[in-house]
């Protein structure tokens, strides 16, 4: 969710970025929204590819040096499940939904 959320407010633009960088503005923060929105799009998108890679590696390491089934099955179904999410959306039970 974080790739499919994600790139929309990476490549929004200054004002997309700067709409969510003014949520600094509550701990006091009274500028520099756009920097702190790029920054924030920039690291959940990026660290959701960060993620994807690292249970990737871990499920091919698994498997790659003869670990069992049930050495590698957690990293594995783990991935699924992310990708499982991915394709299938928030649904119609998702937060913020409109009848």
């Amino acid at each position: 969710m974080f790739l499919k959320h994600g790139w929309p407010r990476v490549s929004g633009g200054p004002e997309v970025w700067e709409s969510i960088g003014g949520a600094i503005s509550t701990v006091g923060v009274g500028g520099g929204f756009v920097y702190w929105g790029i920054l924030a799009a920039i690291s959940g998108f990026v660290g959701a590819l960060c993620k994807a890679g690292t249970i990737a590696m871990a499920t091919w390491m698994h498997i790659t040096t003869g670990d069992s089934f049930n050495t590698w099955s957690h990293a594995g179904e783990a991935g699924l499940v992310f990708l499982g999410l991915l394709v299938a959306g928030p649904g119609c039970y998702r937060l913020g939904r409109k009848s």
